[in-house]
């Protein structure tokens, strides 16, 4: 421990007594300096009285003076000669284990991290796949990666820091792309683009993009920021079905849809000098979105359809007849490469592979309508005062049209789904804000007009 290591307004002393006592091996690192320091013969006289194991790690060719040697027996002995130090770090780490665990395995959470395929340190794909761990600790570009987060359809995702900045992201790892779906790498490559010039509160901010040759095949990586929260199905379980939790979900279903056409309206700049406009995201599901601690929705994962390009090629400047080549592409096997999740992509997309504004509308009201049924399990909603099920089969009418078999029946917009969820909002007093102050007027009214419907159904 060093001076800097003892935080301010604290007293030295009592700090260096209290990390002895709590220690179960000291190392002392001996050099010329510590060898002479009264202040290090204290400290080990301390830990020896304490009967706390001693390792020597010589960095310095000496004779161990008579004070320390008293103190001090050979057979945890350790030497960083001949230098440089690095080499020999391992068999330190490994002799604390030793003496930490008793000859017994460290648990997992304290393995080193397993060496890459090669001195190069790439690693190879199949044992990255198996375990993701082994890329912690890893250097991408410049980004560091901590901790395994999670492995989706197009990669693994890590939480990691930038090396110089120390900013905290996420990081995600693409799978290798086969050779002749170069051009679905290169509609990614411009649609990433796209997606970092749109600035908004519930759409992931991409930080950076890059190629690492970190695997044998090579990978491109994305740097996005790291998102504190929930994901949406998991939010959704833990959010009481009350009342409170019934305006907590009206808020953020207005909120994904006011993103989304925030993302169907952009504009940006192409790498030519051309302004262009409008992406997708293809891939609309709980598992793409979070919920922030104050819940504020973010949407993850566009899955990176540049809808201009898309546009140019078939010749029309409507969206919604926009259709992704390159994911129409046929592999070597003669299979169609596609994106999207079963359950929540749109019957076109499934069969046909036509990424539209209105298949995006088909996912978000799929994910809509598990946000007020439960996605994994049914939710049931609570009947106290107020009927909820009834307020929730009346949303699900607005939102009806939006999951229907035929692209024509859906709204044509974004913006006509967000204006279906005011009117109910507004009908209902449901204040749109994320961060609304009262419900006592919107509740109160949801017992009157809950009684005159039963007042009806009466007569």
């Amino acid at each position: 421990m060093a001076l800097r290591d003892v935080p301010p307004g604290a007293l030295y002393g009592e700090v260096i007594l209290d990390a002895i006592h709590a220690s179960h091996v000291f190392v002392l690192i001996l050099s010329q300096d510590s060898n002479e320091s009264p202040q290090v013969i204290r400290e080990v006289e301390r830990a020896a009285s304490k009967g706390i194991t001693i390792v020597p790690f010589k960095i310095q060719d000496l004779e161990l003076s008579k004070s320390l040697e008293f103190f001090i027996s050979s057979h945890h002995w350790l030497t960083a000669l001949p230098p440089p130090m690095e080499p020999h770090l391992g068999k330190l780490g490994e002799r604390i284990a030793h003496l930490l665990y008793e000859g017994r395995p460290p648990p997992s959470s304290r393995r080193r991290r397993p060496p890459p395929s090669d001195s190069r340190g790439i690693f190879r794909f199949s044992d990255v796949v198996q375990d993701p761990s082994r890329f912690i600790g890893a250097a991408v570009g410049n980004y560091i990666l901590d901790r395994h987060l999670s492995a989706g359809g197009s990669g693994l995702v890590y939480a990691g820091h930038h090396r110089t900045l120390v900013r905290p992201v996420c990081v995600k790892i693409f799978y290798p792309f086969r050779r002749e779906l170069s051009s679905v790498v290169t509609s990614m490559t411009r649609a990433i683009r796209a997606v970092s010039s749109v600035t908004h509160p519930s759409i992931i901010e991409i930080l950076d993009f890059g190629f690492a040759p970190i695997l044998d095949t090579g990978t491109f990586y994305l740097v996005m920021e790291l998102v504190d929260g929930k994901r949406l199905d998991e939010w959704n379980m833990a959010t009481p079905a009350d009342r409170s939790g019934f305006a907590d979900r009206v808020r953020l279903g207005y909120a994904l849809a006011e993103a989304m056409n925030f993302a169907h309206g952009s504009r940006y700049m192409e790498e030519t000098g051309i302004e262009c406009g409008g992406i997708l995201h293809g891939d609309l599901k709980p598992g793409n979105i979070m919920v922030r601690p104050d819940k504020s929705a973010i949407i993850l994962d566009f899955m990176l359809v540049d809808v201009v390009q898309l546009r140019g090629r078939r010749g029309s400047d409507n969206l919604n007849e926009a259709v992704t080549d390159a994911a129409r592409e046929p592999d070597d096997e003669g299979a169609t490469c596609f994106f999207g999740t079963p359950g929540f992509m749109s019957p076109e997309q499934s069969e046909q592979n036509t990424l539209t504004i209105r298949g995006d509308i088909y996912s978000l009201g799929r994910v809509l309508h598990g946000l007020f049924n439960g996605f994994n399990s049914p939710l049931r909603w609570s009947s106290e005062g107020v009927d909820l099920n009834s307020l929730k089969q009346e949303l699900l009418h607005y939102l009806a049209p939006m999951c229907g078999a035929d692209p024509r029946t859906r709204p044509d917009s974004m913006r006509a789904v967000m204006d279906s969820i005011a009117r109910f909002a507004s009908t209902h007093r449901i204040s749109l804000s994320c961060h609304a102050s009262s419900e006592k007027s919107f509740w109160s009214w949801v017992r009157s007009w809950n009684m005159h419907r039963v007042t009806r159904a009466d007569r």
